[in-house]
């Protein structure tokens, strides 16, 4: 640790030394500087910026770039700097000894509007106008302003900050990433994660990050927040027209940060962090936990057993025998696995600066996280360089290499789960006969009690699961413009990302026996020293060639772009498994002769398209822009390869209108948008949709192979036709904006992996199916209620809502993945006419009582009798099924058959929130001290609780919560609790007991940041310099009785939704944050 910090403070040296060298060598000669529109902070193109001299003749000149930026060579420093563009006020600074003047330029007001609108449109590649003249659904967040909240990924920055992005973190544990959706799920088999886009290329990884797989590495991870300046959410089909299937569930557009032509700059910035667990649910002591374990064994056999020779013997060992001090301690589990403070440190400089010519950005950043829970650790080293050169007017070049290495720790298994479940009767440590702790971890052995819950403190400090990453990502891209209007644009990138997953779960982490002989026969555990090595390469090649020709007639501006890209993406993934390995010390995938499994994967895509796009624009009025995507993907078969998939949008600007231009003086904006699209989604490469083969059918004495699926000649694109309307409106000069909009999705020929008959040889074949429905609203406020000199109010809100149903499935039946109703257990299906993210099960109507009570009843509430009078008993499954006593569950019989069954099941829940948002205020004064909040929430939306469905159900001898202490002990106990039943029983099978709301408001963030003063800035040589103190998660406000209702919810997977697994839960963290700039 300290030698990684040494290196990257002798790197942040070495570039301060670099950046003295070019600035003595400019100082003298060179004023750099920026300028912007003041009305709305905008970059202003080819504003004319001379040098005058005393007799106001003109000495040298310069026009600024697209960033608003120049450099200018000065021949005399009593000179003056005159900027001047059309339809602008002039502007004079005197120069003497200012090495930098920035300036703001407002419009002529004698000019019509339409003149300075058109002298601030940029064309370029992928994007035609400035943001003012967008047409589609977009959302842009500048991240200066988010800087100071810790987040080792983006994904932790925009929760909350975005309408229509739902963001729900997959778990507390450093690295582990989030579950991102725009504008909720339109698709049930190919997933629901957006396209990220980093400087005009996909940015896609291997690793597959949820909730069922929170220990893998999000693709977010390898992005430092640092170096990102602006990210833009694209939503509707006209948004993402450009990027074709990868970007039908949306697109997040990152920009990181660029060279300008100012004097370099060197930016520091370091943090560190303290993190904190939150509670856990309160569990039963020792003690309680003996009584109800007794009880369990008593209900199921009866009081009279000998509990000497029963499985819970151990638990009533009178003093003094051997063992006695093991069985009876009063451990808490979750505190032992959760440690007092995580720690967390992050480094990071950065070089910003060029000339005329050059500019360039290097970057550097060290982060190091150590989360709350024992064994969780995460760390990533990021490099990048951002290269822009000018060769001429006519022609640039950029090129940018970015690199990054994640190494990732984590449990070997879900020790929160473990910590819940393990008998607080049994120590960390073997104890002696004194009571005294050994320094060997306690293990109850092969026949012991609880021997198949481990000791997760042995877990987590002698199991090995890392997670590592090495990415190296490298761009070029060539602008040239032969003549004015047209652009010609072509980009080429590469991307190499090794990932491996190292496991191994030693003898010394288990406590089971290494081997046991049986009449010398072997007999061998399959959890001694497992090892298993998971390698992961990947190479992609992305090429981008785009031709744009722009022509302004007036008022009329005609825009029309052909581009194309082509992109292949090759992986080769390996498993490599073996156990039984004679020593802890070979902890690698040892192949040895009674365990050893070989998988290796294969596997190419590529993907080519076409997209023609036509833009018109009419003053500022009005805007209409087409186009039309030819599509081909190789991961469908010869018959449907290849896609048309069109787009429309445009926009109205009211305002701009002679009818009600500078009628109203307060009414500043008003844009109406709409668009139409079509996309199309493609399934990426997966056992299900690659044809591949096994060699596990001999012959005689010859290895056959044979086929693992059906090829997919005739499966279909999945498409989805999207309608979006949307209004912009601005009041008061922009200190009251909002932004709303209505979508209508459907979805038709929705692919996904269906069961196949048996007879066909194989078990399942991806294929079309089914038709969904969604509707979207969302809609954001951002108001300025407070602005003088000195002080200055921001607060904005965000809200959304979606819905997704789906409206037709195959002969009108469910889509079931899961078909099990047992204890432990939901169902998993896909309903026709219910809304996505739907949770089905039983109802749950209480306890009975008594005995008695637990007798079937028909619609109008009586008993319920047989041929031959007797009333009918509630049975479970079958009609001689299991009889329901006094203390079960009573299960609502929908049917009234008196047998509890999957014709019981019903919809129970759902995991889609009705609406969820975040708000936020930030309060400035005079420029030097700054507050910040941020705040989420969702709310109308279920959660299946299963951590409370482990603790409460009395089955096994696992531990439960302290809300089994009001569980039904005798006949007529009036609870909602069941009795405790060992081994038997039906009581806590998937119902609406475990579902809960969710619904909840978090304290995301509270930060109080200090911007040192100028006369302190100039002792100290700074240009700038701040100092912040940030709270993360500080509270939730939730009826949720589990520990945090924003950790479940993996609304990516339809059939997987809303479960609380007990992960580690988002830690509260305390974070100290310094930014200095040279």
């Amino acid at each position: 640790m300290i030698r990684k910090n040494h290196i990257i403070l002798i790197m942040i040296a070495g570039l301060l030394l670099f950046t003295c060298q070019l600035s003595a060598q400019e100082r003298s000669s060179v004023v750099r500087g920026r300028v912007t529109f003041k009305q709305t902070g905008e970059p202003l193109m080819g504003v004319t910026v001379v040098e005058k001299d005393k007799d106001n003749r003109i000495v040298n000149g310069v026009a600024t770039d697209i960033n608003g930026t120049f450099q200018l060579k000065i021949h005399d420093r009593n000179d003056s700097l005159h900027f001047t563009q059309v339809g602008m006020k002039e502007v004079v600074r005197s120069i003497k000894n200012r090495e930098i003047v920035n300036v703001s330029m407002e419009e002529e007001s004698s000019v019509l509007e339409e003149v300075a609108v058109t002298a601030k449109r940029v064309a370029s590649s992928g994007g035609f106008f400035t943001p003012s003249d967008r047409t589609a659904a977009v959302t842009t967040i500048d991240l200066k302003e988010l800087e100071e909240i810790p987040a080792a990924s983006v994904d932790q920055i925009l929760e909350g900050q975005v309408p229509g992005l739902m963001i729900s973190m997959n778990s507390g544990d450093p690295g582990s990433g989030s579950a991102i959706q725009i504008r909720g799920a339109a698709s049930l088999g190919l997933g629901t994660k957006p396209l990220i886009v980093v400087d005009d290329v996909p940015f896609k990884t291997e690793e597959e990050v949820d909730v069922n797989n929170p220990d893998g590495l999000s693709e977010l991870v390898n992005i430092s927040p640092n170096d990102i300046e602006t990210i833009d959410v694209l939503k509707d089909a006209a948004a993402t027209a450009l990027y074709g299937s990868d970007g039908a569930n949306g697109v997040i557009v990152i920009r990181t940060k660029r060279g300008d032509n100012m004097t370099p700059r060197v930016n520091v910035n370091m943090s560190f962090t303290l993190k904190q667990p939150q509670n856990s649910i309160p569990l039963l002591n020792g003690d309680q936990y003996k009584t109800m374990i007794l009880e369990a064994y008593q209900n199921r056999y009866g009081t009279g057993i000998d509990l000497t020779t029963s499985v819970i013997r151990n638990l009533f060992l009178e003093k003094g025998a051997l063992d006695y001090e093991n069985y009876n301690n009063n451990t808490s589990w979750p505190d032992e696995i959760n440690m007092k403070t995580g720690l967390g440190q992050s480094y990071n400089g950065s070089i910003i600066g060029g000339g005329e010519s050059a500019k360039y950005n290097i970057s550097l950043g060290y982060l190091n996280e150590i989360g709350p829970v024992e064994g969780t650790k995460f760390d990533r080293i990021n490099g990048r360089f951002n290269f822009d050169y000018k060769v001429s007017n006519r022609l640039t070049l950029n090129s940018d290499i970015a690199y990054t290495r994640n190494n990732k720790e984590s449990s070997y298994e879900n020790v929160g789960d473990i910590s819940l479940k393990k008998a607080p009767v049994l120590p960390v440590y073997t104890q002696d006969e004194y009571g005294n702790s050994m320094p060997v971890y306690f293990f109850p052995g092969v026949n012991g009690f609880q021997n198949n819950i481990k000791n997760p403190i042995a877990l987590v400090n002698n199991a090995l699961a890392k997670n590592g990453s090495n990415r190296l990502d490298a761009k070029v891209q060539i602008r040239f413009n032969p003549f004015d209007g047209l652009q010609v644009n072509s980009l080429i990138s590469t991307s190499y990302e090794s990932l491996t997953n190292d496991k191994f779960l030693p003898h010394s982490a288990t406590g089971f026996d290494f081997y046991r002989q049986n009449n010398m026969f072997m007999v061998v555990s399959n959890d001694i020293n497992l090892a298993t090595m998971q390698p992961k390469n990947s190479f992609s090649l992305y090429f981008k060639n785009d031709i744009v020709y722009r022509k302004d007639i007036e008022k009329h501006s005609f825009l029309g772009g052909l581009y194309t890209v082509y992109q292949d993406r090759s992986s080769r993934y390996m498993q490599l498994i073996g156990n039984n390995t004679p020593s802890e010390d070979l902890n690698s995938s040892y192949l040895t002769d009674i365990h050893r499994t070989i998988t290796s994967v294969n596997s190419l895509v590529r993907d080519f398209s076409i997209v023609g796009q036509l833009y018109y624009l009419y003053s500022d009025l009005y805007c209409i822009t087409g186009s039309i995507r030819r599509q081909g993907n190789s991961a469908f078969g010869e018959n449907n390869r290849y896609g048309y998939f069109p787009a429309v949008s445009g926009f109205w600007r009211p305002t701009s209108e002679k009818f009600l231009k500078d009628k109203f003086k307060f009414l500043d904006e008003i844009k109406i948008r709409a668009s139409y699209g079509l996309t199309g989604r493609a399934p990426s490469v997966s056992a299900a949709n690659a044809f591949t083969f096994s060699a596990n059918s001999p012959f005689i004495d010859l290895m056959g192979i044979t086929p693992d699926n059906i090829k997919l000649e005739n499966l279909r694109w999945e498409k989805t036709t999207s309608a979006n309307l949307g209004v912009d409106l601005s009041l008061f000069q922009g200190r009251l904006t909002a932004v709303g909009d209505v979508s209508f999705m459907k979805t038709k020929d929705l692919i996904l992996d269906m069961p196949l008959s048996m007879t066909s040889g194989f078990e399942s074949m991806m294929r079309n199916f089914g038709t969904m429905r969604g509707r979207v609203f969302e809609a954001s406020f951002t108001g300025m209620p407070l602005k003088t000199n000195k002080w200055n109010l921001t607060l904005s809100l965000n809200i959304s809502r979606s819905m997704n149903k789906v409206i037709e499935l195959p002969d009108h039946q469910p889509v079931v993945r899961e078909n099990v109703l047992d204890n432990g257990k939901f169902m998993s299906l896909v309903n026709e006419g219910d809304q996505v993210g739907t949770i089905y099960g039983l109802r749950n109507l209480g306890v009975f009582s008594r005995d008695e009570d637990a007798y079937a009843k028909d619609e109008n509430g009586n008993f319920i009798t047989d041929f031959s009078g007797e009333r009918v008993p509630i049975r479970w499954g079958k009609y001689d099924g299991e009889e329901f006593k006094g203390g079960d569950v009573i299960y609502d019989d929908i049917n009234k058959d008196g047998i509890i069954d999957k014709q019981d099941v019903v919809a129970i829940g759902n995991n889609t929130p009705d609406f969820f948002g975040g708000f936020m205020f930030r309060l400035k004064y005079n420029n030097t001290w700054e507050l910040f909040a941020n705040f989420t929430y969702q709310y109308g939306f279920d959660i299946i609780n299963m951590a409370k469905m482990n603790t409460i159900n009395m089955y096994t001898n696992n531990n439960q919560s302290q809300a089994v202490m009001r569980r039904w002990r005798k006949q007529g106990d009036m609870t909602d609790i069941p009795r405790a039943l060992y081994g038997a029983g039906h009581n806590w099978v998937g119902n609406d007991y475990f579902v809960e709301d969710g619904s909840y408001i978090k304290f995301n963030s509270l930060t109080l940041a200090y911007n040192f003063q100028k006369r302190v800035l100039k002792k100290l040589g700074l240009r700038s310099a701040k100092i912040a103190l940030t709270a993360y998660n500080l509270g939730i406000l939730t009826k949720y009785s589990g520990v945090d209702p924003s950790i479940s919810a993996n609304r990516n997977d339809p059939f997987s939704l809303g479960q609380d697994r007990a992960l580690t839960p988002v830690p509260i963290t305390y974070t100290l944050g310094f930014w200095v700039n040279f």
